[in-house]
């Protein structure tokens, strides 16, 4: 789900509240998400199209009425803590000496369906039409993108689909990886600092939210290392061919260098021009770790914070400050085969979502790519970062453990210096130039229309436009 999908006449839904029928219509009482319970509101079936919402106010009327037919019943049904706009107002009661302060929603998964809740104005005299501003709409959505796949029902996940086949096979390629991710051992846990942090990640990876009470996607799964499907492998190192540089290779020197030209200054600085591939030594080298045409592949070295962001969602900000041309971190994610990126990726589709990226630097007409790194569960910092129309960060195809020019690193360096705390950005759209890729068209982690909130100057305000 996108920040343009939501139409004029839509808005975003807590839960279906209560059922009855009028002229044999069949109405829901709907309690609208960023809404007091007074602009509660009755509407017709059709404009219910998420059956979640029904399913659970089903299931919750069944363990408050145990015994009756809900489905038969004909009458006007409602939850027991549920407001009935229609009804007549109670007489007021003297103030309880002791009140609850726990909140009445069993959950924060809003849904979408059409109808017009009526703004009423809270004893602020602010009104409540300003709750559902442009932060709470994206961290409803940002909290379903992430946990869409395990927290929806059958019903919906079987309309999602399309087919019960289809979301099987999908949900155990989905499963299988989650395992795989888990075993690296990389959980969000608090520190002493009372600052939440992945656990084993060097230099750290932070979690902050000054923004809202949103909760950091608790499915998402930090991983560091490539995870492989089924279908894929990691790369033979047997097929690698190796330097014969018996100490420093020739980085950043006039000399061509040994693997296809020189990338890196002696600083481990990028010196070459956007669009270029980067081809680091190996473990076929007869050259030392220590080798300044090992960058990307010693990992990153720059501390990273995950934050929410007032407009977009989640983030990523700069722990220190970042010199231009320096390697900031690799998209890391499940490596899977190009048909089953487009499998998944229809998938994704449906659901508003994806991260995948392509590797697609041997890309032409005639050749697609091969593999693809799906990151929509688990990933690493780079999962969170934003789009911007002039961002500050370049993406390199980068090969160090494999010489097949289909299988290959992708790689997020500075374009310029970078001041600690500035929040990590990359052009969704941009060109060959900054992923160097061979077709003209950089690997993105999605296709389609939405619109742009980067707020820079030359903002393009559409993404995909």
């Amino acid at each position: 789900m996108l920040e343009g999908d939501l139409a004029d006449d839509e808005f975003y839904v807590s839960r279906v509240a209560g059922r009855k029928y009028k002229n044999k219509t069949l109405l829901y009482l709907i309690e609208w998400d960023g809404y007091p319970k007074e602009s509660n509101t009755w509407e017709p079936q059709e404009n219910v199209y998420d059956e979640m919402l029904v399913n659970n106010f089903l299931k919750q009327l069944r363990r408050e009425h145990v015994g009756l037919d809900v489905i038969n019943s004909r009458g006007k049904l409602l939850l027991a803590d549920a407001f009935d706009p229609e009804a007549p107002a109670p007489k007021p009661t003297p103030a309880p000496k002791r009140v609850s302060t726990s909140s009445t929603r069993s959950s924060r998964y809003s849904k979408r369906i059409k109808g017009s809740p009526t703004p009423s104005t809270s004893s602020s005299g602010i009104t409540d039409d300003l709750v559902v501003s442009r932060p709470l709409m994206r961290a409803v959505r940002s909290k379903e993108l992430q946990s869409v796949i395990f927290n929806l029902k059958w019903a919906d996940i079987k309309r999602i689909t399309g087919d019960p086949d289809v979301y099987a096979r999908f949900v155990e390629s989905i499963e299988a990886s989650q395992v795989l991710a888990a075993a690296q051992n990389h959980p969000l846990v608090e520190g002493p600092d009372k600052l939440y942090h992945f656990h084993n990640v060097y230099p750290p990876v932070t979690v902050v939210n000054e923004t809202d009470d949103e909760l950091f996607p608790e499915n998402f799964i930090y991983i560091d290392e490539f995870i492989y499907s089924k279908d894929t492998s990691k790369p033979d190192p047997e097929f690698l061919e190796g330097c014969e540089c018996t100490s420093k290779c020739n980085t950043g020197s006039k000399n061509q260098g040994c693997h296809e030209g020189i990338a890196y200054s002696k600083r481990g600085r990028l010196i070459i021009p956007s669009g270029t591939p980067i081809y680091e030594c190996s473990v076929a080298c007869k050259c030392g770790l220590d080798c300044s045409n090992r960058v990307v592949q010693r990992g990153r070295k720059i501390p990273l914070q995950i934050f929410k962001t007032p407009s977009k969602g989640w983030g990523v900000r700069a722990m220190c400050d970042i010199k231009s041309g320096s390697f900031v971190e690799e998209y890391i994610g499940e490596v899977i085969p190009e048909t089953e990126g487009e499998f998944r990726g229809a998938i994704y589709d449906k659901i508003g979502t994806s991260y995948l990226f392509d590797m697609d630097f041997a890309e032409t007409d005639d050749l697609p790519p091969r593999f693809v790194i799906d990151s929509f569960l688990h990933g690493n910092a780079s999962h969170f970062f934003n789009h911007s129309c002039n961002p500050n960060l370049s993406v390199y195809v980068v090969f160090y453990d494999s010489n097949d020019i289909h299988f290959h690193r992708i790689a997020f360096f500075s374009k310029r210096d970078i001041m600690k705390g500035e929040e990590l950005t990359f052009d969704y759209v941009g060109s060959a130039e900054s992923a160097g890729s061979s077709t003209g068209d950089k690997p993105t982690p999605t296709k389609g229309k939405f619109p742009c909130h980067c707020g820079t100057p030359d903002c393009r305000t559409w993404i995909y436009a």
